[in-house]
């Protein structure tokens, strides 16, 4: 853990000098002095709704489970989102799975995985855009080359995910001589486990349900670059729709490398890549991405802060199991 920690830091240590690789601070400083800040609010908004709609998603992925009232699942999403970011190592993934169980007896291996649905259909948007972007814009080699690999892991994914969905009893037999080797309270856990991860990902058996899933995973992801895009008109950047869909993309993909806790580093420099790819200077582009990380990061957090004081629930102990009076399994 402390090894893969050290690795998340020092990509980001690198990516942080890249970032500032050639930028003129004072410029940039003068830059956003003369910035008209309120343009920054409909921004906000938008992400707030962005994260309004990952929480209806969730709860559209959790429903062949259990149905959960969104007064419940906003607050759990905006905490979790936040743990995300400030979580090394995406530790964070972890906090919406232990907050279901506790609040609503979600057992944590379906919670785990209504959250690999979550990516799953994340990445697939992302390769869909990078699809759009690569058709309409000329990109380096390596644009490609990152969906080819994105392509690769849905599939692995998928196939996880139906392995669980219908061959759970083989699943059960292929481990049962390592489970076995424990008491039997250990080997049910176990095979509860199992079958609790089938159960998290019932949602792709409903082409219905599914469908929505789908729907609401595109408009997360339309919403991220309407952010981006109004933030244009903010910095007063002369670009359109697909640049949008470029910042939106390769950031996504930068931030999903190893990083030091909040993305530092990675997000900037991902941002700024993107950005050069339609000529924005260097310091237009540093000063933009950090504009869209503050914004982006700091509604999260304010998000995630106003609702862990209502849940009575130390941040310390979301890292911890607590499983007395919730079936963890």
């Amino acid at each position: 853990m402390i090894k893969k920690l050290l690795i998340g830091i020092a990509v980001s240590t690198v990516f942080v000098y890249l970032t500032f690789k050639g930028v003129d601070l004072k410029e940039v400083l003068a830059g956003l002095r003369n910035k008209s800040y309120e343009f920054l609010l409909p921004v906000a908004a938008v992400f707030i709704l962005t994260q309004i709609i990952r929480s209806l998603r969730w709860g559209a992925i959790l429903s062949p489970i259990k149905v959960i009232n969104q007064r419940v699942l906003f607050p759990i999403t905006s905490v979790g989102f936040m743990a995300i970011i400030v979580a090394p190592m995406r530790l964070g993934e972890i906090v919406r799975p232990y907050l279901i169980n506790v609040k609503e007896s979600v057992p944590l291996g379906s919670g785990i995985a209504t959250i690999l649905i979550e990516r799953t259909m994340d990445l697939l948007m992302l390769l869909l855009f990078l699809f759009v972007i690569i058709s309409q814009v000329s990109l380096p080699p390596w644009i490609a080359r990152s969906g080819t690999v994105l392509l690769g892991i849905i599939l692995f994914a998928f196939l996880f995910i139906i392995l669980f969905l219908v061959f759970p009893e083989k699943i059960k037999k292929f481990f049962s001589p390592i489970t076995k080797l424990f008491s039997r309270r250990v080997e049910k856990g176990f095979e509860a486990f199992i079958e609790n991860i089938g159960a998290g990902f019932r949602v792709i058996s409903s082409i219905g349900k599914f469908t929505k899933v789908f729907l609401l995973s595109f408009l997360v992801w339309l919403l991220s670059a309407l952010a981006v895009y109004l933030l244009f008109f903010f910095y007063k950047l002369p670009l359109g729709v697909m640049a949008a869909f470029t910042v939106t993309t390769i950031t996504a993909l930068g931030i999903s490398l190893p990083a030091a806790p909040g993305f530092i580093g990675n997000f900037q420099f991902a941002c700024i890549v993107a950005l050069s790819f339609y000529g924005v200077a260097r310091n237009e582009a540093f000063a933009f991405a950090m504009v869209y990380y503050f914004t982006g990061i700091g509604v999260n957090i304010v998000l995630g802060l106003i609702f862990l004081s209502f849940m009575n629930v130390p941040f310390r102990q979301i890292f911890k199991n607590r499983g007395e009076k919730n079936p963890m399994f």
